[in-house]
């Protein structure tokens, strides 16, 4: 899973370095096990954010999700 994560934040600050960037929210959800274990991801930024670091956190059922 860390691989997705590394992945999805790669993407993220791709979108942040586009010309005229404003915004960008990434989702990424997978099922595992027949949907007996999922993983939830969730990266945002916009170009007015005052963030100066971001963790992605990967967050799987029965943990508490981490807003960025």
């Amino acid at each position: 899973m860390q691989e997705f994560s590394s992945r999805l934040r790669e993407l993220l600050e791709l979108a942040e370095r586009t010309p005229d960037f404003h915004e960008v929210e990434i989702t990424f959800f997978i099922r595992l096990q027949e949907g007996g274990e999922s993983y939830y991801l969730r990266l945002m930024s916009d170009s007015d954010s005052a963030r100066t670091s971001r963790q992605a956190c990967l967050t799987s059922d029965g943990e508490q999700g981490q807003w960025f």
